[in-house]
């Protein structure tokens, strides 16, 4: 399977800079061309799933709300250091598919998924004006959602789009809404019922914290700030595992799986450590601590998987725990 990582990818591109020749920065603009040549479709425009094979050949059809915005993301910032018409073009006509299919107007917020449809993305343009467009699944997921709102938060300062700008504030707006009037977050929303159902995740928290923390700065607007720390306290309240000292997930088969939860404690210690720092020692700080212990404890596992073939995606996971050390070693300069 092929497929983007943009934690990854979006570390060596900050990490790069500005040099073009620089070998991390040749890797991922080969990936990213693969991406556009074979996962992306250029008739209805939008970001297919992934290929299915090692050479990129068979696209698994599904268009991904989440896939398409960190494509846009990673089109955006690699155009910034080496123009192409290419990148910029597929990265302006990814923001017209999210805007023209993915977005619903009634909820005013961008929805999940567009359902796979072999026999009707095999065809040429011509012939697809003949058949009906797969559907767009009529439902919100509040994980998959916010993380796809994280890469296009982000993207806003590459764009001069008001009305995508405003597509992204109401998607941001849509989920405030549902935080701010409900006791607990909600997994996922009906379009057709309009209710939100489903107990809430830790991955919804992780992600609706981190991004309206985003979003607090992007529109410079306080009330996401504390809709961010809102949510922080609930996931130390429904999360936190005293004795581990990491976040737990409700699952228990989920808990098994640690570079799953390597991602979502290294995400929330992102979140933090952008808090303002009188905050976060007031509370967060020993959290923080035992989650670094907690890693760094298996931390040579994690390294020597990443040899192992067909394992480079554990590389999204490891890279939020890359750049948390970073930020806390340079901020405390205690050992983890």
């Amino acid at each position: 399977i092929k497929y983007l990582m943009p934690a990854t990818f979006l570390y060596l591109i900050e990490k790069t800079g500005t040099v073009k020749n620089n070998s991390a920065l040749m890797h991922v603009r080969g990936t990213l061309n693969k991406a556009v040549q074979n996962i992306y479709d250029p008739v209805d425009g939008g970001f297919f799933r992934y290929a299915e094979t090692y050479r990129w050949e068979k696209p698994h059809f599904e268009k991904m709300i989440n896939v398409n915005a960190a494509a846009v993301i990673l089109l955006l910032k690699l155009n910034e250091i080496e123009q192409s018409e290419l990148l910029k073009d597929t990265a302006l006509k990814t923001i017209s598919y999210l805007s023209s299919n993915l977005f619903d107007h009634s909820s005013r917020t961008f929805l999940s998924f567009q359902v796979a449809d072999t026999s009707y993305y095999s065809l040429n343009k011509e012939n697809r004006l003949k058949r009906t467009e797969p559907p767009v699944v009529k439902k919100v997921f509040t994980d998959r959602l916010s993380s796809a709102l994280i890469y296009l938060l982000e993207s806003l300062k590459y764009l001069d789009d008001p009305s995508f700008e405003k597509k992204v504030k109401q998607s941001v707006d849509f989920l405030a809404s549902m935080v701010a009037g409900s006791k607990s977050v909600n997994h996922y929303y009906s379009i057709s019922s309009q209710k939100w159902s489903t107990p809430d995740q830790l991955p919804d928290y992780v992600n609706l914290s981190r991004m309206f923390l985003i979003a607090s700065k992007t529109f410079n607007d306080p009330k996401y700030l504390s809709l961010s720390k809102k949510l922080s306290e609930e996931m130390i309240t429904k999360f936190y595992d005293k004795k581990l000292n990491i976040f737990l997930e409700k699952f228990p088969q989920n808990n098994k799986d640690i570079e799953y939860l390597l991602g979502l404690n290294s995400l929330i210690a992102l979140t933090w450590l952008s808090y303002p720092i009188v905050e976060l020692e007031q509370g967060r700080l020993e959290i923080l601590t035992g989650i670094f212990t907690y890693f760094s404890g298996v931390n040579q596992i994690f390294e020597d998987s990443l040899w192992e073939p067909g394992n480079w995606r554990f590389l999204d996971k490891y890279v939020p725990f890359l750049k948390a050390s970073e930020i806390y070693m340079n901020r405390y300069g205690l050992s983890e």
